[in-house]
């Protein structure tokens, strides 16, 4: 009775020894990231993207045109969870053909789905290579208090089928358009048969007959004839056709 008691006895711890090794070893394998790590919550953090572009060119047609002068305002959008604050952006073009002028600006403090536009405007110019029918590339490096961001976007060149500049004025050899005369012009009467002067004493006609219209005498006021193909003149301060002046 005795050795057996102490088998169990013996079997008991032995037990005990092997629960206590198998718990051993699986905390060292979480220890030794044999497990899977743990996941803590996510901290709030801002993430800028870009948002709309507006183009502020010389001529006014929304386009990139060789030669020119331009503005950008490009505003940026916080898709993230917190406000990204101390808001700077430096702006470059990867075209040859552009250049920049004006390219760094701070931005507002811009909260967490919300949006902000660059408070200098930058400016470029295009050079006479700039092609057309494609899209200029640039991008926006932007610092902030929380992390870094780059900003892409594209900016269209004009159509090759469009027409630049003010339309063709007249050629010097070309005959002018003639003016159109405004109501009240005082006109010559046509040439008038069978009329009488007003201011001779007429016969009283027979019966039944019809007495002659009166002609109109020289420097009558008469309203102008239909005039096609004729330019009205411009009244004082109007702008002249063809020009932005």
């Amino acid at each position: 009775m005795r050795r057996l008691s102490l088998q169990l006895k013996s079997a008991g711890r032995l037990r005990v020894c092997l629960a206590a090794c198998v718990f051993l070893i699986a905390s060292t394998g979480a220890a030794t990231g044999n497990a899977a790590p743990h996941r803590g919550p996510i901290l709030p953090a801002p993430n800028l993207v870009h948002d709309q572009t507006r183009l502020l060119d010389a001529d006014g047609n929304g386009y990139l045109d060789p030669g020119e002068e331009f503005g950008l305002i490009e505003r940026v959008w916080n898709i993230g969870t917190a406000r990204a604050t101390f808001v700077s952006g430096a702006l470059s073009a990867t075209s040859p053909d552009v250049g920049m002028r004006g390219t760094v600006s701070a931005y507002p403090d811009i909260p967490a789905g919300g949006g902000g536009v660059n408070l200098v405007k930058f400016a470029g110019f295009a050079r006479t290579s700039l092609r057309c029918g494609v899209n200029v590339e640039f991008s926006l490096e932007l610092t902030t208090a929380q992390g870094s961001f780059q900003v892409q976007f594209k900016v269209p060149t004009a159509p090759c089928n469009l027409r630049r500049g003010p339309p063709d004025r007249a050629r010097s050899d070309a005959t002018p358009p003639t003016p159109c005369l405004s109501m009240g012009t005082v006109r010559p009467p046509a040439p008038q048969l069978n009329c009488v002067h007003p201011r001779l004493r007429l016969h009283r006609p027979s019966p039944g007959g019809i007495a002659p219209a009166p002609c109109l005498s020289m420097g009558s006021i008469r309203p102008p004839v239909p005039q096609p193909n004729c330019v009205h003149p411009p009244s004082p301060g109007s702008p002249i056709n063809g020009t932005d002046d």
